[in-house]
């Protein structure tokens, strides 16, 4: 963004490049029945579900996070 530095006086090394609790890489998956894919990777992976966010229009999910291990992948 044109201007940013000089208006806020912060850099982007200022900030952390990687959220605490994740890689360098997330991967994000798409699915038509994010609901069904969750359980399959809690059964599957023993994966933990770490985020939820519903989407009342559709009554499925509109994101969601888990964990396999130490590594976060999204829905």
């Amino acid at each position: 963004m044109p201007g940013w530095n000089s208006v806020h006086n912060n850099t982007m090394s200022d900030f952390p490049f990687i959220p605490a609790g994740y890689h360098s890489v997330t991967p994000s998956l798409t699915c038509k029945d994010a609901v069904a894919a969750l359980k399959f990777y809690q059964t599957a992976f023993d994966a933990q579900e770490t985020v939820r966010m519903d989407d009342p229009k559709t009554g499925g999910i509109a994101h969601a996070e888990f964990r396999i291990g130490n590594s976060t992948m999204m829905l």
